[in-house]
């Protein structure tokens, strides 16, 4: 199962200034994200993100990005391992990119 991202995200956002025009300034000033990866063990498993957790994020103009893994079919399951940004050249270890049709 994974991780309780409403209550990271509350932890998280408790321990930094509650001030939104100030987040405002720093979102207008600076590319402000929060970027989560989620292993998964199983192929249809799913998540919920709360809408307190999508207003805190919003209300902060802080855009969200995903990096979602899971297993294929013939793989083993495997602990985690790193997750790469969006854009990022890097894989995850014992996995491919293949470009679609190939």
């Amino acid at each position: 199962m994974p991780a309780n991202l409403d209550a990271q995200v509350v932890e998280l956002f408790n321990r930094v200034n509650k001030d939104l025009a100030l987040w405002e300034s720093l979102t207008r000033d600076y590319d402000v994200d929060l970027f989560c990866g989620f292993f998964m063990t199983e192929t249809d498993e799913g998540l919920e993100i709360s809408a307190e957790t999508m207003r805190i994020l919003s209300d902060r103009r802080i855009k969200v990005g995903f990096c979602i893994y899971a297993p294929l079919e013939d793989e083993p399951k495997v602990e985690q391992s790193g997750c790469t940004e969006p854009g990022d050249s890097a894989s995850v270890p014992g996995r491919e990119r293949v470009a679609p049709g190939q």
